[in-house]
């Protein structure tokens, strides 16, 4: 799957995938850079989660866009 991380500045797509799920919450794991190891965990909000991901074509969220 991809996730869509939304920081301060800028929004980042990376490879995810859910690990775990609890009330209210889903834990993703995420890989900062696929080509390097390591990786990262993160407690979601379930709403923050979807089963899909859509972007309007040539939106600055796209994958891609600059």
């Amino acid at each position: 799957m991809l996730a869509y991380l939304e920081w301060p500045r800028f929004g980042q797509y990376v490879p995810a995938m859910v690990v775990r799920t609890a009330p209210g919450r889903v834990l993703v794991q995420w890989w900062p850079d696929p080509f390097k190891p390591g990786e990262r965990h993160t407690w979601l909000k379930d709403t923050d989660v979807r089963r899909d991901l859509r972007v309007a074509r040539g939106s600055p969220q796209a994958p891609g866009a600059a």
